[in-house]
């Protein structure tokens, strides 16, 4: 990691928990949450190159219909997400002595996590998304995220970086933007 300069930084919105209120994220969500960026089939491939701060934020437990629900209520805000890299930076910093600032914004969202994705997608322009089984609500954010990606170009390569579920659906399934 450098002692200066700008960091890409990962933001992870993890889902539901069968541990309800009981979850912790060490124990729970870090072990898949992908943030320690290795291939599970070849942990010893390099991973990430370029300096990257990983940031796994612990939702607010609701419970709901499955008991098991979690949501972002403070990320979804807007500034709400701004706020929590600012804290997450200063606190890299004051441990580690650098003086790293922010680079690309890679939001990842696992299962529930997706819900608070496109709410978070409303509001801000990240560099890049990743969902993971998370299109359980309206996608219609992450399909316009990505569309005004394509469109201006400013993604990897020219076009737009969105990994997808593999949750089956239609295009039809979601009104269109």
């Amino acid at each position: 990691m450098p002692r200066s300069g700008p960091v890409d930084i990962v933001v992870h919105l993890h889902g539901y928990s069968g541990r309800r209120e009981k979850m912790t994220l060490i124990r729970d969500k870090e072990p898949a949450s992908g943030l320690d960026f290795t291939d599970p089939a070849d942990p010893s491939a390099r991973g990430r190159t370029r300096p990257t701060l990983a940031v796994l934020p612990r939702g607010h437990y609701f419970g709901g219909n499955s008991g098991a629900g979690y949501s972002f209520p403070e990320l979804v805000k807007p500034n709400g997400l701004v706020k929590l890299i600012a804290a997450a930076l200063e606190a890299f910093n004051a441990r580690t002595g650098a003086s790293v600032s922010q680079g690309k914004l890679i939001l990842t969202a696992h299962s529930g996590g997706g819900a608070a994705l496109m709410a978070i997608l409303k509001h801000t322009d990240p560099d890049e998304v990743f969902t993971f089984d998370a299109l359980y609500s309206d996608p219609s954010a992450l399909i316009q995220w990505a569309s005004r990606r394509h469109q201006s170009g400013s993604g990897p390569c020219g076009s737009f970086t969105a990994a997808v579920s593999r949750r089956p659906a239609t295009a039809s399934a979601w009104p269109r933007p």
